[in-house]
């Protein structure tokens, strides 16, 4: 069991990002839960005025499980590709420990896939950045 902890922290991190994207809706440029915005949630954006790489992450998120696909990928071009990782990430777990795999954090292509995945991500906000300024 000490050998499924790290995926199973994995797992619940994944789901709990997709289950509060699915609470919140969008809302302008912001998210809100139960009607009400939540503001800037972004430390660059609220104490510097300029966004991150990962800025529009949430609110990706948010349009794409409230079924608004084309303002997921205009928020943030890398929230989908993310989201599906999360779901993945989420089977994988499962299906390893269902069929007594290994663990996915002591496997290495797994692990290799979700650091490009995630390279790709800041890579997406790094161009979604630079072709708006």
């Amino acid at each position: 069991m000490k050998r499924r902890a790290s995926d199973l922290l994995l797992a619940v991190t994944a789901l709990f990002m997709l289950g509060t994207a699915a609470v919140l809706t969008p809302a302008g440029d912001a998210v809100a839960f139960r009607g009400k915005p939540l503001g800037i949630v972004c430390a660059s954006r609220a104490l510097f005025g300029v966004e991150c790489p990962f800025c529009g992450m949430t609110r990706s998120f948010v349009s794409l499980l409230n079924g608004d696909v084309s303002a997921s990928f205009r928020h943030h071009p890398g929230g989908p590709l993310l989201a599906l990782t999360l779901f993945a990430v989420l089977v994988y777990v499962i299906a390893a420990a269902l069929r007594r795999r290994p663990p996915l954090t002591e496997r290495r292509a797994p692990m290799i896939a979700l650091q490009a995945v995630a390279a790709v991500c800041v890579l997406l906000g790094v161009a979604r950045l630079w072709m708006w300024s």
